[in-house]
């Protein structure tokens, strides 16, 4: 827990578990402390299950760190790990921490976030609780004129749009279809196929089936003997399979069969039961 700081709100809590934690200034740490005097990887804690105790050590930071007053470790040398209790005071630079062991998640009067933070006399920065309406007001109009001016917004009020192309290391390869392609959409097929036509030597299946070893011209199949020409989609009026002779009498399909008429009667016949 922060004690003492001028960069770090006193009373903020970090929570160290068994899985250990990082102490640093930048950085994905667990005890990620905004102090200039804070290397950006300061220290590590670490639990051991055996004596069930937490140790801290400093990983070779550029101003130390210190326990109840005694320095861990000189610059830039790593030091040996140390214990850390209930109650020990860790100085990091210029902010202090105090340390609380507690179970669980369990918390005593002098760890308890709102205790500690109404008890604490506030930080003289800049912050938002600090400021005014008015400094609140126009703070957040700077900051919104920063993020227009980075994304290309318009103001309010303003008609004009942002002409996109036109920003650095923009490429409308919209644009650059329709003048090589001619399609105003670009979900449109720039190839289609047809059998009335050979593919061409550019077509991903043509590519596919000449790296099998198959030529231009060859029937299909390992020993060539598939068909050349495509399979050709045409009306049967007689309901026949594809590739059948119409001519074959076994094959087509006579609608005006006795069976058929009398399919035909008896769904009359429920289907008037049933009205």
């Amino acid at each position: 827990m922060v004690l003492k700081s001028d960069s770090i709100e006193l009373g903020k809590l970090f929570i160290a578990t068994c899985k250990g934690a990082t102490i640093g200034r930048e950085g994905s740490h667990d005890v990620l402390l905004d102090d200039v005097s804070i290397s950006k990887h300061h220290g590590k804690i670490e639990f051991e299950r055996k004596t069930s105790k937490y140790y801290l050590t400093d990983i070779g930071s550029q101003n130390g760190t210190f326990i109840d007053g005694k320095r861990l470790s000189t610059a830039k040398n790593q030091s040996d790990p140390n214990e850390i209790g209930h109650g020990s005071l860790i100085k990091i630079g210029s902010t202090e921490l105090i340390c609380h062991v507690h179970p669980g998640i369990e918390t005593c009067l002098k760890c308890e976030p709102g205790v500690v933070i109404s008890s604490q006399p506030k930080l003289n920065s800049t912050t938002a609780t600090n400021l005014s309406a008015k400094q609140l007001e126009t703070k957040r109009k700077s900051e919104m004129k920063q993020l227009r001016k980075k994304y290309g917004i318009n103001n309010p009020g303003e008609t004009k749009s942002v002409d996109i192309s036109k920003a650095a290391g923009y490429t409308d390869r919209a644009d650059d279809r329709r003048r090589l392609v001619g399609s105003d959409n670009p979900f449109e097929k720039t190839q289609v196929a047809s059998v009335e036509e050979p593919i061409n030597d550019g077509n991903k299946g043509f590519k596919m089936l000449k790296k099998m070893g198959w030529k231009d011209g060859d029937g299909l199949g390992k020993g060539n003997e598939g068909r050349v020409e495509p399979v050709k989609a045409e009306e049967r009026p007689n309901r026949q399979g594809l590739g059948a002779n119409a001519s074959n009498p076994k094959l087509a399909f006579n609608r005006s069969s006795s069976k058929r008429k009398d399919i035909i009667k008896k769904t009359q016949e429920r289907f008037n039961s049933l009205s």
